[in-house]
């Protein structure tokens, strides 16, 4: 991997052996992946403070940061959101910020990705979903970046299902050629059949961030599918201000309001899931800290 930050003088040598943390290993391997994401949280805050964007710690990242003060064990990810303005502000400033290894992928920067989010990546490293194996988008190690949209409960469930339509139709769009389908992958391309995704993509971000709800009492991550609705929605001032948390051997932004939202997402929050359930890695996933997904096409 190739970072832009000495992460080993930032972490510490002994961060990147292996140790058990809450009764779970985490491997040297995993310790380098930790890296890599630390390194691109780090890269992007660098160009959210230079350009007065706002951002938060959201989901594992937070929870993390909260409980943990640092990585989840058993988790392999960061998630940050920002409110829709900033969002889209980072969107059109992060391609002429960022250098190799680094890349911000959206449609408008990778024209074969169509994810309904964008992410921010390093290229040096493997964060391969086999089900697109055969679409040519940059596929490095990714922090993923949400946008934050005011909703109206009233209306919420109609807005996501027209939502959840769109992303049908990139995805599939995106599994072309793609060998082994299910019987219910293959009938979505039936389905969900577009042959202009960006349209499908610029309809996700216009349907979640609908100017009518602006100033609401909630916002929302509506551009996430496969999680329930509950867990997407959170009290608008939860997100008033921020704070800086410890994590690891550095300090990240979270939401001012974190408790609601740790509750809102996951209940009893300060509560480890049993043993036997921490760590599943999705089997679906060339994950690689210490090589390019080029190396892998």
């Amino acid at each position: 991997m190739e970072t832009k930050h000495d992460m080993k003088a930032i972490l510490g040598e002994d961060f990147f052996k292996e140790e058990v943390r809450c009764d779970y290993l985490i491997t040297a391997e995993m310790k380098r992946v930790f890296a890599v994401l630390m390194d691109l949280y780090l890269t992007f805050a660098e160009i959210c403070e230079k350009y007065n964007l706002r951002y938060y710690a959201i989901f594992g990242f937070l929870l993390g940061a909260i409980r943990h003060k640092g990585f989840i064990p058993w988790d392999d990810d960061l998630d940050v959101a920002m409110p829709r303005e900033d969002y889209n502000k980072f969107m059109e400033i992060a391609p002429r910020e960022l250098t190799f290894p680094y890349f911000v992928r959206s449609p408008y920067t990778d024209p074969n990705c169509f994810y309904s989010y964008i992410v921010i990546l390093n290229e040096t490293t493997s964060f391969i979903p086999k089900i697109f194996k055969n679409n040519s988008f940059k596929k490095g190690i990714p922090m993923d970046i949400f946008p934050l949209d005011y909703c109206n409960l009233d209306t919420y469930d109609d807005d996501r299902a027209q939502i959840y339509e769109h992303i049908m139709r990139c995805s599939t769009w995106m599994k072309r050629g793609t060998e082994g389908l299910s019987d219910r992958q293959m009938k979505n391309f039936e389905r969900y059949n577009t042959d202009k995704p960006l349209e499908d993509w610029e309809a996700i971000q216009r349907i979640a961030s609908n100017p009518k709800y602006f100033g609401g009492d909630y916002l929302a991550t509506s551009v996430l599918t496969g999680f329930d609705k509950e867990k997407l929605i959170f009290p608008a001032d939860a997100f008033n201000d921020s704070l800086s948390m410890p994590f690891e051997t550095i300090t990240v932004k979270v939401p001012s309001g974190y408790e609601k939202l740790l509750v809102k997402s996951y209940g009893d929050w300060k509560s480890y899931p049993p043993i036997e359930e921490r760590g599943k890695r999705n089997e679906s996933i060339i994950f690689d800290p210490d090589k390019s997904y080029l190396d892998y096409e």
